[in-house]
């Protein structure tokens, strides 16, 4: 019996694999990049996989509006159609949403002209002669990247591969360049651009006024808002076990909601990977993040950020307003995970029991907790203004960096076998199969 049930899944698995859509879509994408003209005035816009109408993505689509109304043709990535568009009519966005499922999306994403995106591209996108890539992924590193993940490498290889198409990698400052670039083996292979410019993003950030404007929108002028953003939990991204992780959430959640006051809210986010897992609406003080908003204009609206291991910390510290550092679980966390920095030598409140933090928050003995003159905020805040995105969508459109900081990667085109040592023999192997323009598929 058990091994006819495995013959009729066999079965049942291969008849998916010919109604499903997605073996079929890289063949459609190679006929559509082989027959099919660019189109100059097409814009196409990935946020997450199309997970999300957000990020830097979100504020590009805005400023193309802005600053050229009616010459673009902009289509915004999407895997729920229905769900982003309610969010783009309300936000007033003019893009066109393209589901990510379907065969318009492979001509879109062949045809286009110019491309953004925030993390990587389809694993048989090849970048056709005449299309610009600005590939301005999301956020700056603290938990290890690339082949310094523990038990992750296996998880590099797509990014790598959208990486070294990029005409523009922007990176926010100089330590999120050296880790991108070193990390995902870069520095031998990359023949493109790297832009020091901060991320499009955080623009909201620097507009205290918006932030005041969207709490009496919210009806928040009498509460003293927090924001709770952990990050996910595990080896790699596959391999996270969601009811351990979010048992362990849901024990936190009844703490904090019981010790808060009634003057006082916990606005949380969690990562994707717990989304459905565990639900809010139980809580009396405790609510997820606004839908009718991005989670930037809402942040920017908070008196203070709650968060552990997750790099949105580097963009709030913008506003120069509280940061905690809940880790309750840091010893393990590190031992799965691994970060680029001590975390313990960031100058915000750091807190590792969740009584601890229940008094904090309670107490308000965080609102005054100040870190605008030091070290850390002048380095990570460098690349940072108000005209950034203006600057990054000049650059993609007529190729004039203005005054952008641009490193030009081209002189890896000029040396070739530059990087045949025996210690690099797996990133030549990469390098080869480029020269050829062949999909990479591993690194070693």
């Amino acid at each position: 019996m058990a091994g006819i049930r495995k013959k009729f899944k066999a079965i049942k698995k291969r008849l998916c694999r010919l109604v499903s859509k997605t073996p079929k879509r890289k063949f459609y994408y190679g006929f559509f990049s082989k027959y099919c003209r660019l189109r100059p005035k097409w814009v196409l816009i990935e946020s997450f996989h199309g997970q999300t109408v957000s990020d830097s993505g979100l504020v590009l689509a805005q400023e193309i509006a802005r600053l050229y109304p009616g010459q673009y043709r902009v289509f915004y990535a999407t895997e729920d159609k229905k769900k982003h568009q309610a969010f783009v009519d309300a936000a007033g966005l003019q893009v066109e949403l393209v589901d990510v499922t379907t065969f318009r999306y492979t001509r879109i994403l062949a045809c286009a002209q110019h491309i953004f995106s925030n993390a990587s591209l389809p694993i048989y996108f090849i970048k056709r002669p005449g299309q610009v890539y600005m590939q301005t992924w999301h956020g700056t590193p603290l938990k290890t990247l690339g082949k310094q993940m523990r038990m992750g490498i296996e998880s590099m290889y797509n990014v790598q591969h959208n990486f070294l198409q990029a005409d523009y990698l922007t990176q926010p400052n100089a330590f999120t360049r050296d880790v991108i670039l070193r990390d995902y083996n870069l520095e031998p292979l990359y023949t493109g651009k790297v832009v020091m410019a901060g991320y499009p993003r955080n623009k909201v950030f620097m507009e205290p006024e918006k932030g005041i404007a969207l709490r009496r929108q919210l009806g928040l002028e009498d509460k003293t808002v927090y924001a709770y953003m952990p990050t996910w939990r595990g080896q790699s991204n596959h391999s996270v076990d969601v009811l351990e992780y979010a048992a362990q959430v849901k024990k936190i959640m009844q703490q904090l909601d019981s010790g808060l006051k009634d003057d006082q809210v916990l606005y949380v986010n969690f990562h994707p990977i717990l989304h459905g897992a565990v639900q809010l609406d139980a809580y009396q003080h405790i609510l997820p993040f606004p839908t009718e908003v991005s989670n930037y204009e809402f942040l920017n609206c908070a008196d203070a950020l709650i968060t552990d291991y997750s790099s949105v910390f580097f963009d709030f510290s913008l506003t120069k307003k509280p940061i905690i550092l809940f880790m309750y679980d840091y010893d393990t966390y590190l031992a799965d995970r691994g970060l680029y920095m001590d975390v313990r030598s960031l100058p915000f409140r750091q807190i590792y029991k969740t009584d601890e933090l229940v008094e904090c928050l309670r107490s308000g003995a965080c609102l005054q907790d100040d870190y605008s003159d030091t070290e850390y905020y002048h380095t990570f805040s460098k690349y940072d203004s108000l005209d950034v995105s203006e600057k990054l969508l000049k650059l993609a459109f007529t190729g004039d960096p203005g005054d952008l900081e641009v490193i030009d990667y081209g002189k890896n085109k000029r040396k070739p076998g530059g990087c045949c040592t025996p210690s690099r023999l797996p990133s030549c192997l990469i390098c080869a199969l480029w020269r050829k323009r062949q999909t990479i598929t591993r690194w070693f």
